[in-house]
């Protein structure tokens, strides 16, 4: 009983004790698309906020009869945590905090932004002697990973792909050296040798590569198994009485994402310089394109009624657990909500697809 109290004491405190994890200034706003009504939506500085981005652009969002503002985030736990101020109305975050989001903060999952299982990456330096050996289809192995120093984002989906990678060699975290740092400070870390391995997600996967004597992949998401989707999240009581304003903003994004693929380098260059304040070129331009899936309303709403979006979901909850952050019960009062995914907004939104087409 001590440790079910305990992990739920734990759970509840993670969105405060980790919601600065990664970087100070986490959050700032993007003066374009000024909403007269107030309404912001809050990003991390990824490929998925494109989206709405584009949308203040290129009119989309007056098509569809919205206005509102962006913020930019570094980390997905102070997004989240913004949630309880009333700093942001609709977020696009990671599913490993968003999921804390829907326990802890009244959060609902009302759509997915992108999956960006592939913009996660186990790295190493490029002469590492662990890109050598491979087991049980992944490189490395159990012995050879067994006491190496693992730096990550505590409870993150970096986190989350150091866990899959362990379990994948049959080791646990008790089998290495695990060391708990924001993204800046793993690849501090890779680069002056206190780090065997680090754990992170795109635009750090490529800053990576850049450090003296370069750095390889050791695993993504993918040779793992794990999915890690972009979602968005709503307050769930703001969400009753704007029912309107979520499906015109998801029809808004989901028009975008379907006319991604037309997309040129160039415009993408420039996002990631304006808003995402990042300076990639197109080589990394075109990583984000592998390593990134942007959804229309069709294809969210098929994941979800497929139960791709719960499975997913259900994994991350499991992942907790595991590192005791969650309880049985938290765990169960998860499932009963069904990790807090509601098509409701998206299927408004497929009404106001066909209107407008």
């Amino acid at each position: 009983m001590l440790r079910k109290i305990l992990a739920a004491t734990l759970s509840l405190a993670l969105l405060v004790g980790l919601s600065a994890c990664g970087a100070t200034d986490n959050a700032s706003s993007s003066g374009a698309g000024q909403s007269a009504g107030g309404l912001t939506v809050a990003t991390l500085n990824q490929l998925d906020a494109w989206p709405a981005y584009a949308a203040m652009k290129d009119d989309v969002a007056d098509k569809y009869g919205i206005s509102y503002e962006m913020k930019l985030y570094k980390a997905g736990f102070q997004l989240v945590e913004d949630s309880a101020l009333e700093k942001w109305q609709i977020g696009d975050v990671g599913a490993v905090p968003a999921l804390l989001g829907v326990l802890n903060r009244h959060l609902s999952v009302v759509g997915i932004a992108a999956d960006e299982s592939d913009a996660n990456a186990l790295m190493v330096k490029a002469k590492s002697p662990l890109l050598k050996e491979e087991s049980n289809g992944v490189l490395g192995s159990a012995d050879a990973v067994r006491g190496k120093a693992i730096y990550t984002t505590q409870a993150s989906s970096a986190h989350r792909l150091v866990a899959a990678y362990l379990k994948k060699l049959d080791l646990t975290e008790a089998d290495v050296n695990l060391q708990y740092a924001s993204q800046a400070d793993c690849l501090a870390a890779l680069g002056d040798g206190r780090a065997d391995i680090v754990s992170l997600w795109a635009p750090n996967t490529y800053e990576a590569e850049e450090i003296a004597g370069g750095a390889k992949t050791l695993a993504k998401g993918s040779d793992l198994g794990v999915t890690n989707y972009m979602v968005y999240v709503v307050d769930s009581a703001w969400a009753k009485n704007n029912k309107d304003a979520i499906a015109r903003f998801l029809a808004t994004v989901g028009h975008e994402a379907g006319a991604f693929e037309e997309v040129k380098d160039a415009d993408l260059v420039s996002f990631f310089k304006d808003y995402a304040k990042a300076d990639l070129d197109e080589k990394r331009i075109a990583d984000e394109r592998k390593s990134h899936q942007l959804f229309t309303v069709e294809e969210q709403l098929a994941l979800m009624s497929d139960g791709d979006l719960q499975k997913s979901l259900d994994d991350v909850a499991t992942f907790f657990l595991q590192i005791n952050r969650f309880a049985d019960s938290n765990y169960g009062q998860l499932t009963k909500m069904n990790f807090g995914i509601t098509d409701e907004y998206l299927k408004a939104a497929q009404k106001l697809e066909e209107k407008a087409s």
